[in-house]
């Protein structure tokens, strides 16, 4: 082989094995798993208190006003909602009377959320509870060069192409959002019921391939709306699932280890066959004490099922192996939901 062959092969055998990488072996198995919830609240709502009025949330000066609608409604959907499936027997002040006072009376939200003027205020709403919230968005991006290889004219003796190396743009973002959530008793002034959430964080990053890789930018990442709609939903339901029943819906991604047996039961969980799918994570597990995603699959099956404890043992397993965002979040889920189930 001459050397501008062997200098051509060099180059072009990373690229084939990339290409190539995944065409052997065995296939993991993907599904998407619904887990529903129907569940209590912490505690019930003081006597009297029948009517809500749901005021706009407070911002951060880096968050987008629109945020705060966004909040609000989240809230007020959520809560109407539940009302109306669990019967609790709630009236809500309108939302367009509720400006129309803060904007007569120049009330201002800081000072109603902290307890000073959530009396007087319910009073003018004719309000038992005021819920209030506060919402912090921050959004970081950073753009950046990523090399990426492109294919020339042919050249030389013997016609070799002419690859070269070439830089193309990259983007990063990451969105950060902390929501804190008080319901507070007009009779008393003070919070009845406080969610104060952690900061959840949702990186996105737009990278060039790289073969022909072309510019990334961040029309080319999921809208950051979106994604703060997201992070927002799940800590509004979680404030309001402390005050009345609720339901919450999780949709769980499973994916499958190489093991053909951790790969038939995620089959079995996407065909409804929970107890089948945990016999197979419990092989798969067997085989491989150290296959988390079976671990992680038996506790989904489990929790399908209503197995709670055992959902929580199989997921503080896989969480022992490997500390996955995924298996946190499930571990908190089935602690946060298994003794508070709706019987109503």
């Amino acid at each position: 082989m001459s050397n501008g062959l062997c200098r051509y092969a060099g180059v072009l055998a990373p690229a084939l094995s990339l290409l190539l990488c995944g065409c052997g072996g065995s296939s993991k198995a993907k599904t998407i798993v619904q887990v529903r919830y129907k569940v209590a609240p912490t505690k019930t709502l003081p006597a009297g208190m029948k009517t809500l009025a749901v005021l706009p949330a407070e911002t951060t000066q880096e968050a987008d006003a629109k945020w705060s609608n966004l909040a609000s409604n989240m809230v007020y959907g959520l809560l109407t909602e539940a009302n109306e499936k669990f019967d609790q027997g709630l009236k809500f002040t309108e939302r367009t009377d509720i400006k129309k006072v803060f904007d007569e009376k120049d009330l201002t939200l800081s000072g109603i959320a902290d307890g000073s003027m959530a009396t007087a205020a319910a009073k003018l709403l004719a309000a038992e509870g005021l819920v209030c919230s506060k919402i912090a968005v921050r959004v970081e991006t950073h753009k950046g060069k990523a090399k990426t290889i492109k294919l020339g004219g042919l050249h030389g003796l013997h016609g070799m192409p002419d690859l070269r190396s070439e830089e193309a743009e990259k983007v990063k973002r990451n969105i950060m959002v902390q929501c804190t959530f008080k319901l507070i008793d007009a009779a008393t002034g003070r919070a009845w019921a406080t969610y104060v959430g952690d900061t959840l964080n949702r990186e996105d990053e737009g990278k060039p391939s790289a073969f022909y890789g072309s510019d990334r930018t961040e029309a080319d990442l999921t809208p950051a709306d979106q994604i703060v709609g997201q992070l927002v939903e799940k800590e509004v339901r979680r404030f309001v699932s402390q005050i009345v029943p609720c339901e919450m819906t999780v949709d769980v991604p499973l994916t499958s280890s190489s093991s053909e047996a951790c790969a038939l039961g995620v089959k079995l969980v996407a065909a409804g066959e929970y107890e089948s799918a945990l016999a197979s994570f419990q092989q798969a597990i067997q085989e491989d004490p150290k296959d988390h995603r079976a671990a992680f699959g038996a506790g989904v099956a489990c929790e399908k099922m209503g197995k709670y404890d055992q959902a929580l043992m199989h997921y503080k397993q896989a969480l022992l192996i490997d500390p996955d965002e995924q298996y946190i979040n499930a571990k908190r889920r089935v602690e946060s939901c298994k003794d508070r189930i709706w019987q109503g």
